[in-house]
């Protein structure tokens, strides 16, 4: 008898260890920290991501932990440039540079300029005189620069194309020039890639031969396309957080001109590029961001709900609504998939 109620024992035990085993986020658990609510096992996504401080002699940032950044040589001054990116995905990204020239708005300009230097033969002519025109030829303007100045030489410039703007903002310069924020799309090492892009342009007038332009402040944030509005407030806060140093700054000022050296030190221009870019973002059409989440939501089989204790929006497994009898999660509102998804949990 005491054997059968042992054995009746261990069977009881293996078949509660065994339904123990079966909650509803152990297929949520990722590669990445989690945490444990109600009942299920939360995966951050992008917007549940914490920065982490990152420092060199120029500069000092915070960035999404596990980043590379990548930046020009302290002997760069006003053009100095860096870029911040997942090395897992490289459109995952945030690209500074303080000055750039020159911006030829016409062959005839650049033909004369080459005829001294032959590097300029490689710059393109923007298609119109604008922020949009610019970012347009950006890449291979960088890319030229790049191969003329050494101090771009551990700086891999983002190579964009089928640049799409899909919304444009105004915003104010701090230099007398046409400043703009633009949300865009791109395809980037193969990957289509969505993100918003702000610069001012200042003319630099040559008697008689027009002028050409100069670029200050040019940024581009940008992530996956369908995951911006994940990433957006990390990369503005990342931005925001640009501090360069003293030394570095008085260095640069002495080689800027006049406009400059009256307007704000250096780290204030990555400051005011990220309040244009949060107001910009905010001010936004969301009409076609409400479709599209939806959608991809129905193609990936997702569902997405707002924990009611922390008010943050999560992903989960399609019909996760239709038994969830709880009181923390609920169905979100066409409204909330403009915001962020902090999460994701699986129940299946």
């Amino acid at each position: 008898m005491r054997k059968i109620t042992c054995l009746i024992l261990a069977l009881a035990l293996t078949l509660l260890c065994g339904c123990g085993g079966k909650s509803g986020g152990d297929d949520a658990q990722g590669s990445g920290s989690t945490q444990q609510t109600e009942e299920f096992v939360i995966t951050p996504m992008a917007s549940g991501l914490e920065l982490v401080p990152y420092s060199c002699a120029d500069f000092s940032m915070s960035i999404p932990q596990d980043w590379t950044v990548e930046a020009a040589a302290s002997n760069a001054g006003m053009f100095h440039a860096l870029r911040a990116y997942d090395p897992t995905c490289s459109v995952n990204q945030i690209l500074y540079v303080l000055k750039t020239e020159p911006l030829f708005v016409d062959d005839f300009l650049r033909d004369s300029f080459s005829y001294y230097d032959r590097i300029y033969a490689s710059c393109p002519v923007m298609p119109e005189e604008s922020v949009a025109g610019y970012f347009t030829v950006l890449p291979q303007h960088l890319a030229a620069l790049a191969a003329s100045e050494s101090f771009y030489s551990d700086l891999h410039f983002p190579q964009y194309e089928n640049f799409t703007v899909m919304e444009t903002f105004d915003a104010t310069g701090s230099l007398g020039g046409t400043a703009g924020v633009l949300r865009v799309e791109f395809t980037q090492d193969g990957i289509e890639a969505e993100g918003m892009c702000s610069a001012e342009l200042v003319p630099f007038p040559i008697p008689g031969l027009g002028g050409y332009y100069m670029a200050y402040s040019t940024t581009i944030i940008s992530a996956e396309k369908g995951m911006f509005q994940n990433w957006e407030d990390i990369l503005t806060r990342s931005l925001g957080s640009l501090d360069y140093s003293s030394s570095y700054t008085s260095s640069a000022m002495a080689q800027s001109d006049a406009a400059v050296q009256q307007s704000q030190q250096l780290s204030q221009s990555a400051n005011e590029m990220q309040d244009a870019i949060m107001s910009s973002w905010e001010s936004r059409n969301t009409s076609q961001d409400i479709i599209s989440q939806k959608q991809s939501d129905a193609t990936m089989g997702f569902e997405r709900v707002m924990d009611t204790e922390t008010g943050k929006i999560y992903q989960t497994d399609n019909g996760f609504t239709d038994w969830y009898d709880g009181e923390r999660y609920t169905a979100i509102t066409d409204a909330q998939y403009t915001e962020a998804v902090v999460g994701r949990f699986s129940w299946k």
